[in-house]
């Protein structure tokens, strides 16, 4: 199968408004298996790789996160909205 670039774009060009609207409509970034109204934490680290370098090649500076959930026999949530891909839909 092959398709023109032009038809490349527009997926790609479709499916980044759709996952930008999603999470608008979320109001929240999250992975997409997260789940609704149970409790979960988000921890941060700051990663330093050779912080003693003189200027800026050699070192490095970070942020990373990681995102926990505890679902309960009580509560386990319920399961965000899927996101919607729109068909692609070409001129003939």
């Amino acid at each position: 199968m092959s398709c023109s670039y032009d038809i490349v774009l527009k997926i790609e060009k479709d499916l980044a408004k759709s996952i930008c609207n999603y999470f608008q409509k979320l109001g929240m970034v999250c992975p997409p298996h997260f789940r609704k109204g149970i409790y979960t934490i988000d921890a941060f680290d700051n990663t330093d790789d050779n912080p003693s370098s003189n200027n800026a090649q050699g070192s490095l500076h970070g942020c990373s996160s990681s995102i926990f959930q505890f679902p309960s026999v009580s509560s386990i949530g319920e399961t965000l909205e899927s996101l919607f891909y729109p068909s692609l839909q070409t001129s003939k």
